[in-house]
């Protein structure tokens, strides 16, 4: 993933490869890491991943049992996509940290 996104990061794929960069370092449970690396989804115009990074920074987030920080990461997903398939998924995430 790290070759395809430095050798063309105009390639169509190129934003997909990072976010896959970043769900690596979850699932690994780095979660600093793959906040870093979730972030950069953003830097592709046009991407299609925007809202799935999003979601899993605040994921990760709440893994590292940072409820204040999960949760603005959540509000954010929110008011930057109402639309998204998605959004079920991060109120219910919402409404599980005011219930701890």
């Amino acid at each position: 993933f790290t070759l395809l996104i430095a050798d063309d990061p105009l390639n169509p794929l190129a934003d997909n490869s990072q976010y896959w960069l970043a769900e690596c370092f979850y699932s690994k449970t780095e979660f600093k890491k793959a906040i870093s690396e979730f972030k950069k989804v953003r830097n592709f115009p046009g991407t299609d991943k925007d809202d799935d990074a999003q979601l899993k920074i605040g994921m990760s987030y709440l893994s590292m049992n940072k409820k204040e920080d999960a949760q603005e990461q959540f509000q954010k997903f929110l008011d930057v996509y109402p639309e998204s398939e998605y959004v079920i998924i991060v109120r219910e995430s919402l409404k599980q940290i005011s219930l701890e």
